[in-house]
């Protein structure tokens, strides 16, 4: 197999290396490579430790390790030698001797005060050898996998976590110290590339053997799903799949605010039908062992976050009520045009037949909405597409679309498709929509008032925790807000690569200038810059081949024009897009191809997190590596690290550049960025070429700052109005109907 792969390689070029990196019979020599890449002496790797975290003890943390390495390598040594001459299935065996390694469950008070407080301290100590369990299972699953070869076994090529992830998951839980230390909210950086999907789903399956019910939180479905499914068969074997979900922000945040205040949505539309309230549409109890570990932790500092909500948004559907939608619409610039001759047709007096002094209100409200939302479309603000016969709206900060709801926008966002013959009839859904008041978001990694903690322990890994990786006062805000009591930053395993990037050089960081060589404001301008910095960057830095150039753009109607305008003509036979607009399978296979030689691929920017960009092509790679260009500034300094990370990957080398538009950062910055400001920062100073970058950092730096302020207090103000109409619906729950319509009437008028 190994010459094969060699002649693959050899003969095949790029192909030939992606034949040996995607198939399943070389995987063995892929890992092997890999695990020599990531080889350290571990004196090099607690040195790297100690630099990345200084004034923190480690000594027992190293101790720790021995134990787990001790014991991996016991566990290991018995599955391959022994266990098959002893006829013991090994992934069997490992599975009992992580359950046997953890003390007997505890009975009687000390399992309450257990339940209450987390693992025990004889359990905290037995977690290096459960870890080296877990971790022998993740090696021997990916060798029973793997085409087995006569003669001695190649220990090089089996899958193993290095130091640097152990090491992460161990401190995580709490185990590095020889004393107990309850289980406390601790935060880990790991490099991005480096494995946090294995820490996530290692940690994971050793929580719940502790016990534990783990919300492994995303900000991508995407990605979430695929992190999934690979550690389901752990899951699996070990017994714990019920206790460990996965999923993103806004499904968490839907599910566990179900558990404090019901299926609101059944419950407004059961008050508004006259119905009693019904405790099987109540309150239900979740579990009070709960873990939060979340990936990429810098969520938490966005505005998606802070302010964003669950909107309990309810629907009534009738017949009467789908003609009336349908007549409003038909007629909205005629005999429909006013609320008042809609009132005096058939189409109204049908729906209103239907209500009650109860509910009539909000029939009359609801429609009057659909006739101000129907008179005043044009087309629709919000980016959407059609798909199936159903609206889907472009999911913000990611590359998704999904099925939200705009209420009486998407209906009519549905009424204009189905007249240009993109949605089928039977598939127009046109109700009245309604919605009580929504929850916030923030409320999540606390609690509503009246109830628990939603969460015992919140746990996460990023590729940006540095505090030079974050915005001003983010560490302040995560310890007083979100209580994180602990910060790891767990250093690279790879040999460092060289990084071309100068903020300082005009060869990085340029503004587009017209034919007077000032700031232009002529868009054609930048996107002539753009192609010129791509061809010169294309060229090799070493060897004498090509490299392969990403470009990052600020939305997707700029990419669209772009790469449809004339400038970019001669670069299309060579180039691909990645957009949330291309099927998946689609964006995978340009992403795979963005390391080609030569290639030029164009991304939006939420693209620039997470997208795992492979340079599998060592001509590209001896020529200097890919190169990155971001076309706008990044509005914070983690994104920006996001966006810079997506090259270097793994010791490789490669460079970055800036080609900025004046009119996006004028447009974007306010009056703190103004054409002659551009003018002066452009020509430089004594320090430095140019000074653009220097300049809008700084002004990122005040706005962050002042920006985080901001969404504290909205925050706040969230948490504070969720908190009053929480305590309204638990009235309604103890027979007060009055809290019911007050909730309703409040957020339906």
């Amino acid at each position: 197999m190994v010459d094969l792969a060699r002649d693959l390689r050899e003969r095949g070029g790029v192909l030939g290396e992606e034949i040996v990196s995607m198939t399943g019979a070389f995987q063995s020599l892929v890992v092997e490579e890999m695990n020599e890449a990531t080889k350290k002496d571990l004196e090099d790797v607690k040195l790297l430790f100690e630099q990345k975290n200084p004034g923190i003890d480690l000594s027992g943390l190293w101790e720790k390790y021995d134990v787990f390495k001790k014991q991996y390598d016991l566990d290991l040594d018995y599955c391959v030698k022994r266990a098959p001459s002893e006829n013991v299935d090994p992934l069997q065996w490992l599975v009992r001797q992580a359950k046997s390694r953890l003390t007997q469950k505890p009975t009687g008070f000390v399992a309450q005060l257990s339940s209450f407080a987390g693992f025990t301290e004889a359990e905290q100590q037995q977690i290096p050898v459960v870890l080296s369990a877990l971790l022998a299972w993740w090696t021997m699953d990916f060798f029973r996998k793997m085409p087995q070869a006569e003669g001695p076994i190649n220990k090089a090529s089996l899958r193993k976590a290095n130091a640097m992830q152990v090491v992460c998951i161990l401190r995580l839980l709490g185990a590095f110290s020889n004393r107990y230390i309850a289980l406390q909210n601790h935060l880990a950086q790991v490099p991005t590339g480096e494995g946090k999907s294995v820490i996530l789903g290692v940690t994971s399956t050793l929580l719940a053997l502790l016990r534990y019910d783990v919300e492994c939180v995303c900000y991508s479905d995407i990605l979430s799903t695929r992190d999934e499914s690979d550690f389901k068969p752990m899951f699996t074997a070990f017994g714990v799949t019920g206790k460990i979900h996965y999923g993103t922000w806004d499904k968490l945040a839907e599910k566990l605010f179900t558990e404090v205040h019901g299926d609101v949505r059944q419950q407004s539309t059961d008050f508004l039908a006259g119905k009693p309230y019904a405790a099987s549409s109540g309150p239900r109890r979740g579990g009070s062992n709960r873990i939060l570990l979340a990936d990429e932790v810098d969520t938490f500092l966005s505005k998606d976050f802070f302010t964003c909500s669950v909107s309990y948004v309810f629907t009534i559907r009738s017949d009467a009520i789908t003609k009336l939608v349908h007549y409003i619409w038909q007629n909205r610039h005629g005999s429909a045009r006013s609320m008042q001759a809609v009132t005096g047709t058939g189409e109204y007096q049908e729906v209103m037949k239907a209500t009650t002094q109860h509910n009539q209100w909000f029939y009359a409200w609801a429609i009057e909405q659909q006739h101000r939302h129907a008179v005043g479309y044009r087309k629709s603000p919000v980016d959407y597409r059609v798909r199936n016969g159903k609206v889907e709206y472009k999911l913000d900060g990611r590359d998704e679309y999904g099925g939200w709801t705009h209420t009486y926008l998407t209906s009519c966002t549905m009424l204009d498709e189905f007249d240009r013959g993109n949605v089928p009839k039977e598939q127009l859904d046109l109700p009245l929509w309604g919605s009580p008041p929504s929850a916030a978001y923030a409320a999540l990694t606390g609690k509503v008032n009246g109830f628990p903690p939603f969460f015992q322990n919140i746990l996460g890994v990023t590729g940006t925790l540095d505090e030079t990786k974050l915005p001003p006062g983010t560490h302040d805000l995560l310890k007083k807000d979100l209580k994180i009591k602990h910060f790891t930053i767990c250093p690279s395993m790879y040999s460092a690569g060289q990084r071309d990037w100068e903020p300082g050089s005009r060869s990085d960081v340029k503004l587009a200038l017209n034919s007077e060589s000032k700031v232009s404001t002529n868009e054609s301008d930048h996107f002539h810059t753009i192609v010129d910095e791509i061809k010169r960057r294309l060229e090799p830095t070493t060897g004498d081949g090509k490299r392969s150039v990403l470009v990052f753009f600020k939305d997707l109607p700029t990419l669209k024009r772009f790469f449809e305008s004339s400038y970019f003509e001669s670069l299309k036979d060579s180039s691909d897009t990645i957009t949330e607009e291309r099927e998946r399978i689609e964006r995978n296979g340009a992403i795979l191809k963005t390391t080609h030689a030569g290639r030029v691929t164009l991304a939006t920017r939420p693209y620039g997190r997470g997208t795992d960009f492979k340079a599998l092509d060592k001509k590209m790679l001896a020529s200097g590596g890919m190169h990155v260009i971001p076309t706008f500034f990044p509005s914070d300094v983690s994104e920006e690290v996001q966006i810079f990370g997506r090259t270097c990957r793994q010791g490789a080398n490669g460079s970055i550049s800036m080609i900025l538009f004046g009119k996006d950062l004028t447009e974007a910055w306010g009056g703190n960025v103004t054409a002659q400001n551009l003018e002066t920062w452009k020509s430089g100073d004594a320090e430095a070429a140019t000074v653009v970058y220097r300049e809008l950092a700084k002004i990122r730096e005040n706005i962050s700052k002042s920006s985080l302020k901001d969404l504290r207090e909205q925050a706040e103000a969230g948490k504070e109005k969720h908190n009053r109409w929480a305590a309204r619906l638990s009235s309604y729950h103890q027979g007060n109907k009055d809290a019911m319509m007050q909730l309703l009437r409040e957020s339906n008028s």
